[in-house]
């Protein structure tokens, strides 16, 4: 016999080799899982691609099965491999909120409509950016006392910043000076005059002829004299002690005092033997400026055609 196969409803005969062979029925062997779906689809933003955005596809029969791929240039993705049946399809981003759709896959190919993701409020942890010379964030990008927190990184010197003399209440230049050690400050109806231990001469008043004016005047040893800069510009000797009466603490900003030679600031070595930066106010920063006094309004125009003749 050749390969004759006999089917009864008790029992299956076999031909194997020419010889049949007697066995128990059996049920027919379940018929292998078809892998042969694919599930295609994008992942956009409006209409915008997303790229590298996570797709995961899961069964939601089996805890154990799922599949992932990421989404190309144009925000496309395709899983390949899939039995049919009813799965979970999610895809996330990062700065985007999570989306999930359930999907029946079919047999052979199966496109879906494109998954929209939304993107997401990120908390970011607060980022703190600090000057490296202690310049208030106030300042924002004005670099107009840059110098001066420059000078007052370096520790040499001694500076009154805003908040400082803010802090002095009702007080005149003439105090804040005094504060300082080696500092010595007489004052007149129309002049300040200041002294330093470690210089040898002062701008002192004098009566000019017959006239009865007062006039300063000035030493010929620069070792002996110091130097008055306003916002970084060079006041003339004779003119240093009427300048620094006409100052109200409410216009200045900030002050440095360098007290002898070995403390200058490079730019005034050689031509003084001691300095005093002063800063006028700055206009429009966060802290308020305190009301003018009387005294203030009085003494700001002369402050003011100070600046105006000057070359």
């Amino acid at each position: 016999m050749i390969g004759r196969v006999l089917l009864t409803a008790a029992a299956t005969v076999a031909v194997v080799s020419g010889r049949p062979r007697t066995g128990v029925a059996q049920s027919p062997a379940t018929p292998p899982l078809d892998h042969s779906s694919s599930v295609t689809g994008r992942v956009l933003d409006g209409n915008v691609p997303i790229v590298n955005a996570d797709v995961v596809l899961s069964s939601m029969m089996e805890d154990t099965t799922s599949v992932n791929t990421h989404t190309d240039s144009s925000g496309a993705f395709s899983l390949r491999r899939i039995a049919p049946g009813v799965y979970r399809l999610s895809a996330r981003r990062v700065g985007y909120e999570q989306s999930a759709v359930a999907i029946i896959v079919s047999a052979n190919a199966n496109i879906i409509d494109p998954i929209q993701l939304h993107r997401s409020a990120q908390l970011l942890d607060r980022v703190v950016v600090t000057d490296p010379t202690g310049k208030p964030a106030r300042y924002g990008s004005l670099s107009r006392m840059d110098e001066f927190y420059e000078r007052r990184a370096h520790g040499v010197g001694h500076f009154f910043t805003r908040e400082s003399l803010d802090s002095a209440g009702p007080s005149s230049l003439d105090a804040i000076l005094r504060r300082v050690a080696g500092v010595h400050v007489s004052t007149g109806p129309n002049f300040l005059n200041v002294q330093f231990a470690q210089c040898r001469a002062a701008l002192l008043p004098q009566q000019r002829g017959g006239s009865g004016a007062t006039h300063f005047a000035a030493s010929t040893d620069t070792a002996g004299s110091f130097a008055l800069v306003v916002d970084g510009v060079m006041i003339s000797h004779a003119e240093i002690p009427e300048m620094l009466a006409s100052f109200n603490l409410s216009q200045i900003e900030a002050i440095e005092v360098y007290r002898g030679p070995s403390e200058l600031p490079m730019e005034v070595m050689g031509n003084a033997c001691a300095a005093i930066y002063i800063w006028s106010r700055v206009i429009g920063t966060a802290a308020p400026r305190p009301p003018k006094t009387d005294h203030a309004r009085i003494h700001e125009p002369r402050l003011l055609a100070f600046h105006r003749r000057r070359p």
